[in-house]
């Protein structure tokens, strides 16, 4: 989700500083004069396919390049872009794409002018390439064109990632679907013959910092083949087999 509290800051300091300076491996500026520049642009795609195969990031449309600013008046970088049509901007950018990304678009109003954030997320599961078959990767501050090579490795790399290993930065009090965690709730006191068990003793969060739990402290309920045991800590959920989690008993 794009922040527009931090991309407004962001704008404020490009009043006052050079853009190189701001830019990284997960923020790029762009400029273009019209609306139809920025459609037919096809450095455009390949910023995108760059960003969404490293880290993902933002485009921020309407920033001028630093070295074309004169005696430093880095206000003058802020040239703005005209208003767009968001859902037809999105599509076409989604169009120059192998595969479709799910980009997020937003205007910005900062100082009397627009601007236009594209949010690029990480692509995790395959290469984003243009629709020229060009695969582009982040380096450093630019984008460039992967090698043969890197787009080798980087498929390997797909292809042996341990999804399941995956430390997701998200509550599971909050990021699970509310209707399936209360009907598992229901499911799980009427097997289990269990007295009180409200949501957060289910997800593990009834005391705000979730402890992990030894086999002991489960005396009435026993082990089914279907059902593993799962501790859940800071945010990540770890299931073990029976074995793994007798063995808790002793931490």
């Amino acid at each position: 989700m794009i922040n527009t509290a931090q991309t407004t800051q962001l704008l404020d300091r490009l009043g006052q500083e050079p853009s190189e300076s701001l830019e990284s491996d997960t923020l790029e500026f762009k400029h273009y004069s019209s609306e139809a520049a920025l459609h037919n642009a096809r450095d455009l795609a390949e910023e995108i396919s760059a960003l969404a195969n490293h880290k993902g990031g933002m485009i921020l449309i309407g920033i001028r390049d630093s070295s074309n600013v004169m005696h430093g008046k880095w206000s003058d970088q802020l040239a703005g872009f005209v208003r767009t049509d968001l859902h037809t901007t999105r599509e076409r950018l989604r169009g120059k794409l192998k595969p479709f990304l799910d980009l997020e678009l937003c205007e910005i109003n900062h100082a009397g002018r627009n601007y236009l954030v594209i949010r690029v997320p990480r692509c995790r599961d395959s290469l984003v390439a243009t629709a020229s078959g060009k695969v582009c990767i982040r380096d450093g501050k630019s984008s460039r064109p992967m090698t043969p090579y890197e787009i080798e490795r980087a498929v390997k790399n797909l292809q042996d990632y341990d999804w399941s290993s995956e430390l997701l930065e998200v509550s599971p009090a909050t990021a699970l679907n509310d209707p399936v965690v209360n009907e598992s709730l229901s499911d799980f006191v009427t097997r289990r013959q269990i007295q009180q068990l409200d949501r957060p003793g289910l997800l593990g969060s009834n005391r705000g910092n979730p402890q992990r739990r030894s086999y002991e402290e489960w005396p009435s309920i026993p082990w089914e083949d279907d059902c593993d045991k799962r501790t859940i800590g800071n945010g990540r959920v770890q299931v073990q087999s029976e074995d793994e989690f007798r063995g808790t008993a002793g931490e």
